[in-house]
């Protein structure tokens, strides 16, 4: 199959899709790297050569102009290989043998999908916006033996689940390589002034995330992205131990709907460190003072916000009401606007240090907290967008909120230096 792959001509470095036997094969990188333009033509080959069920995937598609067949059809026509394949409307279809590409949106389609087990390649395309929940599914029912899972993305984020997965934690039988723009050997003028643009406007960061392929600390217009790069960079997200002779303050964003986040913290001289984090959906507040005990930890103050003491349809009595006749030493977070509370949340981050490995979750949030985009005007606006991560960010500014009103913010900010504790996680 390498001979097809010179004939046809593809980037060097994604070779190995057409060449190599792996469970996983990924690229990823910034743009112009010709990613999906070369995989495209490595499925085309294999299919030419060879009877291929392949299925081209991605997280949402609600109808086929969002798919890669448009891609295929040209690439089909560029390669000579219309002898080969009838492109139909919805699929492409092999002249000479059996060979078959389908496609399909992932998340709400996979239990759908007919004749899963009989695909030999499954291609995801735009891998990065694909979820957890989506990947724990997928990839057991892609079952033939020798079949294979195709990725080609542009990261967005480190803490992305799918550069997390493949990249940072990859799984065995996988070969993910990075490819950028100086791997094409197809990379036009016109995309080098593209490039040459981007270099001159952006910051150094925004430029490496679009043209190289280094994902961003946190998503792209994330509330708190200039605070979790800094404690990145100081050493403030690591291994947090806990003070047993410090009692633990929790801080409560209490869901209706969906779900109710809990932060963990401690005040050690100047510190705050955040020891943990917990969230989950439709407990009663006995489930979650179990779950306060079971942590062992010892409390002193559970700060819920203002909406405890209101009454909830089918509940007896509010949820401060029942905390406190648990024995929850029950306090209320003063309401106060969601600008105003993000900017005092801003305002405790330089004494923020968050465990790593007991507060990802909640970091996770932090990372995915963004403005809404205003997809006229193209930019983002000034109300944060309320989604999934709001949950562990609301729960966060309401932190910022209760540090203001118990006098912690009059303490001067602690000065930048490693910690008298190990940043090393795996100390």
């Amino acid at each position: 199959m390498s001979d097809i792959v010179r004939e046809f001509k593809m980037p060097e470095k994604l070779a190995f899709f057409a060449d190599e036997s792996w469970r996983y094969k990924g690229a990823y990188g910034g743009r112009g790297s010709g990613k999906s333009w070369g995989i495209a033509r490595a499925l085309l080959a294999r299919a030419a050569m060879q009877s291929t069920r392949a299925l081209c995937g991605r997280e949402i598609q609600d109808s086929i102009r969002e798919s890669v067949h448009e891609l295929l059809s040209g690439q089909i026509k560029r390669m000579g290989l219309s002898g080969y394949f009838n492109v139909r409307e919805s699929y492409i279809e092999g002249r000479r043998n059996d060979s078959y590409v389908f496609f399909s949106g992932l998340k709400h389609k996979i239990d759908g999908i007919k004749s899963a087990e009989d695909i030999d390649v499954c291609w995801v395309e735009e891998a990065d916006t694909v979820s957890d929940g989506t990947w724990r599914k997928l990839t057991p029912t892609i079952r033939k033996p020798g079949s294979e899972i195709w990725l080609s993305w542009n990261p967005s984020h480190l803490y992305a689940p799918t550069y997390q997965r493949y990249v940072v934690k990859p799984p065995e039988n996988s070969k993910i390589v990075r490819v950028n723009w100086q791997d094409n050997p197809f990379f036009t003028d016109e995309l080098e002034a593209e490039r040459q643009d981007s270099l001159s406007r952006e910051t150094d960061e925004v430029y490496q995330n679009i043209w190289e392929g280094v994902p961003l600390e946190a998503k792209e217009g994330a509330v708190y992205a200039k605070e979790i790069r800094e404690a990145r960079a100081d050493g403030r997200i690591t291994s947090v131990p806990v003070e047993r002779s410090k009692p633990v303050t929790t801080i409560w964003d209490i869901g209706k709907r969906d779900a109710t986040a809990i932060w963990f913290c401690q005040w050690v001289g100047f510190e705050l460190r955040i020891i943990d984090y917990y969230e989950a959906h439709h407990d009663s507040p006995a489930d979650y003072v179990q779950m306060l005990q079971r942590k062992g930890y010892v409390y002193d103050l559970d700060w819920l916000p203002h909406d405890a003491t209101a009454e909830r349809l089918g509940m007896i009595g509010t949820v401060r009401s029942q905390l406190a006749a648990l024995g929850r030493n029950v306090q209320i977070t003063p309401n106060l606007p969601v600008n105003d509370g993000i900017a005092l949340a801003r305002t405790i981050f330089p004494r923020c240090y968050f465990d790593e490995v007991r507060c990802a979750d909640g970091l996770h949030a932090l990372r995915n907290y963004a403005y809404k985009f205003n997809q006229d005007d193209k930019v983002f606006g000034v109300v944060p967008h309320h989604d999934w991560a709001s949950n562990g960010a609301d729960a966060f500014r309401y932190l910022g909120i209760v540090m203001q009103d118990r006098g912690h913010l009059a303490k001067p900010a602690t000065p930048k230096r490693r910690p008298a504790f190990s940043t090393d996680w795996m100390s």
